[in-house]
């Protein structure tokens, strides 16, 4: 199959980014991890001068 990982276990790409997504989600977070993501952000932290679209060019290089 097209799908299948190396191995020829037959577990597609999808099964296994769910398997993995599920058992990440299951990972004990810490009382800091918790924080950070609740910290959020307005990005003004991230704001100065710089011309980001005149940096690069419309095709991408």
């Amino acid at each position: 199959m097209g799908n299948d990982l190396p191995g020829g276990d037959g577990e597609t790409s999808a099964a296994r980014a769910e398997r993995d997504s599920a058992a990440y989600r299951a990972v004990p977070q810490t009382d800091e991890d918790v924080a950070i993501g609740r910290a959020g952000s307005t990005w003004a932290d991230r704001d100065d001068e710089t011309d980001w679209e005149g940096l690069y060019d419309d095709d991408g290089g």
